[in-house]
């Protein structure tokens, strides 16, 4: 470079500059998309979870197929395959469907057909609604509760109770 004409040198550093501000735009972009906290292509994370109704705790569910299922114990398996099915998609509506439930923000129906919306009542007459509570692993500890859990992703490791049940303040 320094054996270079001035002019040549001139030219070329802007395309050098460039290269740089274009693999840095990409490398942050990257970044930006990847999260590291949510499961992708090769990765293979168990949760731990129960189904709660109306206080009632629910029977496992069947084994499923796919890249979100159990195998009847008390675990998610979650190892997505590609596009589609990782990220933000590895969600715990996608985990009810592969059992044959469906999970939404404002209703559950189990694999048995079994279905609860919110504002149904309990058979203790208490008003009920949709909820998944999360549970340190090493304590049992409870962390927080999520009123809106269907696009919740489960994390590699904890602890959910996906539930029907009293809404806060009703007994």
């Amino acid at each position: 470079l320094l054996e270079m004409s001035g002019s040549r040198l001139r030219l070329l550093m802007p395309a050098v500059f460039a290269s740089g501000a274009v693999l840095t735009l990409f490398a942050t972009a990257s970044y930006v998309i990847w999260d590291p906290s949510l499961p992708y292509e090769g990765d293979h994370w168990h949760v731990t979870y129960r189904v709660v109704i109306c206080g009632a705790l629910q029977p496992l569910f069947p084994t499923g197929s796919g890249s979100m299922h159990t195998h009847v114990r008390a675990s998610i398996h979650i190892h997505p395959q590609g596009d589609g099915d990782e990220g933000r998609e590895a969600n715990l509506a996608k985990f009810m469907r592969s059992t044959g439930g469906s999970l939404t923000n404002s209703s559950i129906t189990l694999p048995n057909g079994d279905s609860y919306t919110n504002g149904d009542a309990c058979p203790d007459g208490s008003i009920g609604a949709v909820s998944a509570s999360f549970f340190d692993i090493e304590t049992f500890s409870q962390i927080r509760t999520e009123t809106s859990p269907a696009d919740y992703v489960p994390r590699d490791l904890e602890i959910i109770v996906i539930e029907f049940g009293a809404v806060s303040g009703d007994s």
